[in-house]
């Protein structure tokens, strides 16, 4: 739905075939709601009673918990169909706008919630299904606000099925979908069940950490995906391609801090979010792990970026099957000999692996020329001088037992990290200037 808004938007295709579109999708992605939710329903017993452990919790508590989870994915479900249209539009200021705020509500406002309300798992997953509905209220009205009105019924087309012409192109979105989500949650789906809850815990609350970095790629990719589009339908490669390398530039200055971060200071930054030492030093080395194997994603996910704009994403398809037969294995073999530090090396050495073979599989064919100077300079380049500066900190800086001590070391020491990755690129630098001129 994003592409083919963005198309219309270039110029490729017409108001009543992108709203015809916008239903028949709607039809289906309905229909895909309901029957997840149904079937997660159904075997919410099940996953209760003999794959969730837990030594406190009553499974009936676990079985409610999971019921409302089932809902919360139809609705977000939902919510990703608007959010496409929303994105092709480049609408991206409302869209950031609202991201914010629905992050802030499940992440932060769920505090206090949880405080003067109820603490119990079936109240934070209530609360969670309320913010979910209002963001897909908010995304559905904007949708279909962007959307041009419908034409007199005398001025519509008769045409074929809405979905002919993008078939191809969604099937394979479809497919590279449902192994990319294999990929990204076979490990917390085969740790949930190899470890005690509060094992796991930890375990999700380090990857949930590290996750921080992959939300960095979501703005990005919402401002990249529809312009390269653009260009890819106008044939304009000069243009994609200077796009492609400024943005390559403006990750890796944001990107580049928070990964060092968490890699080289895992430890402290789990204290000074948690407060609690045993959970600190539990978590760090999964951290460390999963931060480094997220940095390689986000710099990889710009090989999916431009078979995307082209609408040929059969050699990431491929990528991510070979990927995930070699991940499975190493993934189950890691957990057995290592436990949960074992998934984190088969993470990092699974998003390592793209990021070295495939990407410049992609570049030489789409983008002849390109690679390396986009490994050198737009992520070598702003790479160095922050590694060095973190290399430093970890030798000198002395941390305090404070949690307050500790947050506002961190604090401190990312600001220097980032003037340093932001001192690296000059793409990063001109954009400064530029708006500073304005």
């Amino acid at each position: 739905m994003a592409r083919e808004t963005a198309r219309y938007v270039g110029g490729a295709t017409d108001e009543q075939s992108l709203r015809t579109l916008l239903k028949a999708l709607e039809k289906i992605f309905i229909s895909i709601a309901a029957v997840g939710a149904i079937a997660i329903t159904a075997t919410s017993g099940a996953i209760s009673q003999h794959w969730l452990q837990s030594e406190i919790l009553r499974p009936s508590a676990i079985q409610n918990a999971v019921i409302l989870m089932a809902l919360i994915i139809a609705v977000r479900w939902m919510t990703g169909l608007y959010r496409g249209v929303v994105t092709g539009f480049e609408s991206l200021v409302w869209l950031n706008a609202v991201t914010v705020a629905v992050t802030t509500a499940r992440s932060v406002l769920v505090i206090p919630f949880l405080k003067c309300v109820s603490n119990t798992p079936a109240a934070f997953f209530v609360y969670q299904l309320i913010v979910a509905i209002a963001e897909l209220a908010l995304m559905m009205i904007k949708a279909h606000q962007l959307i041009p009105q419908k034409l007199p019924a005398t001025q519509i087309p008769k045409s074929n099925n809405p979905l002919t012409n993008i078939i191809s192109f969604s099937t394979m979105t479809a497919l590279t979908g449902a192994v990319w989500v294999l990929i990204t949650q076979t490990d917390k789906l085969y740790l949930s069940g190899a470890l005690q809850l509060k094992e796991y815990a930890n375990y999700t609350l380090a990857v949930m950490v590290a996750g921080g970095i992959l939300q960095l790629s979501a703005p990005v990719s919402s401002a990249l995906l529809p312009r390269m589009t653009q260009y890819a339908a106008n044939n304009d490669l000069p243009r994609l391609i200077a796009l492609y390398r400024k943005m390559t530039q403006v990750v890796a200055v944001v990107a580049i801090p928070i990964v060092l971060t968490l890699s080289f200071f895992p430890e402290q930054v789990m204290f000074a979010w948690t407060g609690n030492p045993t959970v600190a030093t539990s978590a760090a080395g999964v951290l460390r792990l999963y931060a480094l194997g997220n940095a390689a994603m986000i710099f990889a996910a710009f090989g999916y970026y431009v078979q995307y704009a082209y609408g040929n994403l059969r050699l990431h398809l491929a990528a991510n099957i070979v990927f995930s037969l070699i991940y499975f294995p190493t993934l189950i073999w890691a957990v057995k000999i290592h436990g949960q530090i074992g998934a984190g090396y088969a993470w990092l050495l699974a998003n390592i692996i793209p990021l070295a073979l495939w990407l410049p599989v992609i570049h030489k064919r789409m983008l002849p020329g390109v690679h390396k100077k986009w490994l050198t300079i737009d992520i070598g380049q702003t790479l160095l001088a922050p590694l060095i500066g973190a290399i430093i900190l970890k030798e000198t800086v002395v941390w305090g037992s404070e949690r307050a001590t500790s947050i506002m070391t961190l604090a401190l020491s990312s600001i220097l990290i980032f003037g340093l990755a932001l001192a690296s690129s000059g793409e990063v630098r001109a954009i400064v200037k530029e708006r500073q001129m304005r």
